[in-house]
């Protein structure tokens, strides 16, 4: 073995890279981009191993071997290269299972080694040359060279691309370093190392000793810009010093690289589940963070709703620590979240301030808690989801706490208000949002206390919302406030009776409630009559259940409210509805083939009985050629529901039949329940002609 000056460039391009890849690796072992980088110069250290013995050994086989050893670097490099790109542009995240990208990356440099290893298509041999021996390439040296600049191209183009648009000043100046450390060994070596020998020609290979730069610019990158995303050492010592139950770091691209176990416990998570996802997996607004903190090194007392594992809500607070390196620029971000909902003191003091002011007379005592039982028994049978019964039960309970600023004079007064008592009690829900205002976690409850007086037609306080324009949570509440008003004495009245509360209600459909709402709350309310959370001691609610011709009629007529035209589509769309629901459930029952077999004969009997309705797949349709108004609707319908009755119960019998019916119209509320119950199935008059214009 002889050492020459050709040796030189080879043993200085070895030791670089061997020192470049301990120096990375010591810096962060446990980064995945520090070690994809150390793997890179190893790879580059075996080339130059391989290409050193070629280069001082006499003995041909010896260097067939060398060379042998020598493939093992420069065909894994691509891959290496591309994998250490992908992680540094963060393109790994688009391959939802890892073994993927390895898959992808590292299959064809497992094909060309074996090439290599095995056969002589990709190196036939070894030839003697001035500067030692060189390899002689092989037939399938042309597909490698694709493979290598297909690989190289990519990288270049992740890189050249994370220069152009990456929102991260810091990461575009280490792409930029890197991309003129591939290019340098990429551009200058491959004449000497792809092209010429493809062409019959060998000269002094230059890439290897050219990699040596590759070095030089990513130890440039390190030291200057810090090449770790986010070094775990100063990650540990920020933990260390910050004193939280539960803790998130995210790093410049809003990713998350660590979480703690108060954290995990909190959300549900196991730590693998969190590791690399983006912070918008555990928090509703993922740009929030990122703009709180801004160009501040600190923010406190930042809300924000993280989402647990099961889809549920949890109200925090953050305080947030920006990281950054020795240029200014941000690394990460560290979260420190407090549980808002062990955090209840103020809300105890508020609540218990909600209590004093029902308790000023004894005409409301309680009634805070009432409407509270009430909205969260409704709302439990309209199906809201939990995290909104938390919502409505706070703002139930909290919905009269502006009354606090109201004087007894005003809110106890016999007799009629004058303008300015009423602009006074006008007041009282704007009052209590801004009581309420300090506690960010009430930011869902707040909107429903402020418009829980607003009326359906938009003529309540105090915005003069109308129709879906006024929360959901503030039409339930608005039902529930009003109807135990209703039911409780007040000094200038006593407790309306059961006949009044209907009356009233139904007298406020459309105008100052949800018809929709209202519908279902009395139905609701009939089913709860027996055993209401509200009911008095007297008794005087419990014949609520029963309902009078005259109460029927009325909710009936409030149904059929507006031009002819209005109530015409009004009543089409509830009776699709109900035809549609209907065979929904007879084909859970009684499967497809009975539920065809009925629509034919009930089709079949419409046709005979001129019906100008019919059914298609359980839809009730309107025959092309036919001109309905609304004299004729109700009586059409009458005749297509009868048939529809007779076709079904002679083959499911009629007790299952009305069952399925009660079901479907117990879902449209009181109103179509009566429509249905009093006027279709007794057959009366039904009230069109009385109300309708």
């Amino acid at each position: 073995m002889k050492l020459t000056l050709y040796c030189l460039p080879t043993l200085v391009a070895i030791l670089i890279n061997l020192s470049l890849g301990a120096y990375i690796f010591y810096k962060n072992p446990r980064e995945r981009l520090n070690r994809s980088c150390t793997y890179l110069m190893l790879i580059l250290a075996i080339w130059g191993c391989g290409e050193l013995v070629m280069r001082t050994t006499p003995s041909a086989d010896a260097a067939l071997m060398a060379e042998k050893l020598s493939s093992v670097g420069y065909i894994f490099l691509p891959a290496f290269l591309l994998h250490f790109v992908f992680l540094l542009t963060r393109k790994n995240e688009l391959f939802s299972r890892r073994y993927l990208l390895y898959s992808l990356i590292f299959l064809p440099g497992d094909f060309f080694l074996i090439l290599s290893l095995t056969t002589p298509f990709l190196v036939k041999g070894v030839t003697k040359t001035s500067w030692g021996y060189t390899a002689i390439i092989g037939p399938s040296y042309i597909g490698f060279s694709v493979y290598l600049l297909a690989f190289v191209a990519l990288s270049c183009y992740l890189l050249f691309q994370t220069c152009l648009s990456n929102s991260s000043e810091r990461l575009k100046k280490q792409a930029r370093l890197i991309l003129i450390g591939v290019l340098v060994p990429f551009l200058g070596g491959s004449v000497t190392d792809l092209f010429l020998p493809i062409l019959g020609f060998y000269y002094f290979e230059m890439a290897l000793f050219l990699t040596a730069f590759t070095g030089i610019f990513f130890v440039y990158a390190i030291s200057k810009h810090r090449l770790m995303i986010l070094d775990s050492a100063l990650t540990a010592k920020t933990v260390l010093s910050t004193m939280a139950n539960s803790l998130v770091v995210i790093n410049s691209e809003e990713r998350i690289t660590d979480v703690n176990e108060s954290m995990l416990d909190l959300l549900g998570y196991k730590k693998k589940e969190l590791l690399g996802k983006p912070i918008g997996a555990i928090i509703k607004d993922e740009s929030a963070i990122s703009q709180a903190a801004g160009s501040k090194d600190e923010v406190r007392g930042f809300y924000a709703q993280l989402l647990a594992k099961d889809k549920s809500s949890v109200p925090v607070t953050f305080n947030l620590s920006v990281l950054r390196d020795e240029a200014g620029e941000t690394l990460g971000t560290v979260g420190v979240a407090e549980d808002l909902r062990k955090t209840d003191t103020y809300l105890t003091v508020v609540t218990s301030l909600a209590e004093t002011v029902d308790a000023r007379d004894t005409s409301t005592a309680g009634h805070s808690k009432r409407v509270t039982n009430c909205v969260l028994s409704f709302a439990q049978r309209l199906g809201v989801d939990p995290d909104q019964l938390k919502v409505l039960k706070t703002a139930a309970r909290l919905h009269d706490i502006g009354k606090v600023g109201i004087s007894d004079g005003v809110l106890f007064k016999l007799g009629p208000l004058n303008e300015e008592e009423w602009q006074q009690i006008r007041t009282h829900p704007l009052v209590a949002a801004r009581i309420l205002e300090p506690l960010p976690f009430l930011a869902e409850v707040i909107p429903i206390i402020r418009h829980h007086h607003e009326r359906f037609d938009g003529s309540g306080y105090p915005a003069g919302l109308r129709c879906k324009e006024i929360p959901t949570g503030a039409r339930i509440l608005a039902l529930a406030d009003a109807f135990d008003a209703m039911m409780s004495s007040r000094p200038y009245r006593a407790p309306l009776t059961s006949n009044e509360i209907f009356e009233e209600l139904a007298k406020g459909r459309g105008t100052q409630f949800d018809p929709q709402l209202l519908d279902l709350f009395i139905t609701w309310i009939r089913e709860q009559a027996s055993k209401y959370v509200m009911t008095k001691s007297n008794g005087f609610f419990q014949n609520l259940e029963d309902i009078t011709e005259e109460q029927i009629e009325l909710l009936v007529v409030k149904l059929l409210e507006g031009d002819r035209k209005e109530v015409q589509d009004r009543l089409l769309k509830i009776f699709k509805r109900i035809s549609l629901h209907l065979f929904e459930e007879l084909k859970k029952l009684t499967g497809n083939k009975i539920c065809e077999t009925i629509e034919k004969n009930l089709n079949d009997f419409s046709a005979l009985n001129h019906s100008v309705f019919y059914l298609k797949q359980g839809c009730l349709e309107i025959r092309n050629d036919v001109n309905i108004d609304l004299d004729q609707l109700f009586i059409e319908y009458r005749k297509h529901f009868l048939l529809l009755k007779q076709n079904t119960a002679d083959v499911i019998g009629m007790r299952l039949f009305d069952r399925i019916l009660t079901d479907s119209v117990e879902k449209e509320g009181e109103a179509v329940k009566l429509l249905y119950s009093e006027y279709l199935v007794k057959n009366k008059v039904i009230p069109i002609y009385k109300r309708v214009g």
